[in-house]
């Protein structure tokens, strides 16, 4: 290639070598902003699945505690509640 008058190719050159560096590091500026997005969105889905485990598990306490009634022959914990829905949604 022929040389252009009036430009200067090493001062081209760390243009363009500046301009690269900056587009590389706004892309790791935007990755690394996506990781705590997601960092932060998953400690939200943990703190939600602690509460939703801390209720099953007191479902579960309640649910044993009537079992060992049964068990010591309570009939008490088996009278109906008015719910009539089954665990599958039908009504009985």
């Amino acid at each position: 290639m022929k040389e252009v008058i009036g430009i200067k190719l090493p001062e081209l050159f760390i243009e363009a070598t500046d301009v690269v560096i900056e587009e590389k590091r706004k892309s790791i500026r935007n990755l690394i902003k996506q990781l705590f997005y997601r960092q932060i969105g998953l400690a939200e889905d943990v703190v939600s699945a602690r509460k939703s485990l801390a209720k099953k598990e007191q479902e579960l306490e309640k649910t044993n505690e009537k079992l060992a009634k049964i068990k010591t022959g309570d009939w008490s914990v088996l009278v109906d509640t008015g719910d009539t829905r089954l665990p599958d949604g039908t009504t009985r």
